[in-house]
């Protein structure tokens, strides 16, 4: 599109920008593409993961620079395509993406217009078969730092549960915050502003997570990145008598402690046994048809 150039021909990707403040030449050879399975997405939505940890090299020269740096990295790259808008289909993405150069980890969570959530994760080592799971519950618990932007919600740690997987991504400083529409034109961006609020937020991240594999328990660590897509604004529910709904020996049944409602917020595990607790309440009156019942 205009000087930005972006060649998916193989076998090396290659990206170029060729503006008068910033020149880009990065190149990356992807490794072959994993489809997240269909369980996972919601109807009419496919998400192909065509790189994790893969390196990526080339130039950089940013306006007042001599000379082009030569720059060299990690890169990560999905492809997302929909049978129909995808603010119709999704309100969040978040996916996590390792860094190291050993191992190659993918670990995405997925929030439906609906409020369903699914979640995927991907292990891969040159020496081992490739590990694939749904079979954890992952749980979001606390909020980023350094955010003001409280109808986005970036949880502080991802919180992974399940037999074969466990373990915990801290998020970090944020590296980048934008709202996608605000690079468009005036007009189309009103137009698509009523349809949408988007937001895309990156961030470090440190992770200490443990699989059960077919040779045994793997543990793994290091530094990671955790972007955060939203389709539309989804907030942090605010307070456990929202979460909840009244009733102190409801608090003492998910292991809380009791207090009168204050709209005080509810903080890390606190949190995320609230939000498990509010995630069951609204699949079953998802399956019940209402909300009469769904506390019982």
């Amino acid at each position: 599109i205009g000087s930005s150039h972006l060649d998916l021909h193989g076998p090396a990707y290659r990206m170029q920008i060729d503006k008068s403040r910033v020149k880009l030449d990065l190149r990356i050879t992807p490794e072959p593409g994993i489809a997240v399975p269909e369980a996972v997405t919601p109807d009419g939505y496919s998400l192909d993961v065509l790189a994790v940890s893969t390196p990526i090299e080339g130039t950089l020269w940013l306006e007042g620079m001599d000379a082009a740096l030569q720059v060299r990295g990690r890169a990560a790259l999905t492809h997302t395509w929909a049978k129909q808008p995808e603010v119709a289909l999704t309100r969040r993405r978040v996916e996590f993406f390792s860094l190291g150069s050993e191992d190659a980890l993918f670990v995405i969570d997925l929030t439906t217009t609906e409020g369903d959530r699914s979640r995927w994760l991907r292990w891969n080592r040159a020496s081992e078969p490739a590990l694939a799971s749904s079979e954890f519950a992952l749980h979001l618990g606390g909020q980023a730092r350094g955010r003001s932007h409280a109808s986005y919600w970036v949880p502080a740690d991802l919180l992974l549960e399940g037999e074969k997987v466990a373990g915990r991504i801290r998020i970090g400083r944020i590296l980048a915050e934008v709202n996608p529409l605000a690079f468009l034109p005036g007009p189309i961006r009103f137009l698509l502003s009523m349809a949408m609020r988007p937001r895309r937020v990156w961030t470090e991240s440190t992770f200490e997570i443990e699989l059960a594999t077919h040779r045994g328990r793997v543990r793994l660590g290091g530094a990671g990145l955790v972007v955060v897509s939203f389709l539309d604004k989804l907030g942090r529910p605010d307070s456990a008598r929202e979460l909840l709904g009244s009733g102190q020996g409801l608090f003492q049944n998910v292991g809380l402690h009791s207090r009168e409602p204050s709209g005080d917020r509810v903080e890390g595990a606190d949190l995320i046994r609230c939000e498990n607790l509010r995630e069951d309440r609204e699949a079953h009156a998802r399956r019940k048809g209402g909300h009469g019942d769904a506390l019982q």
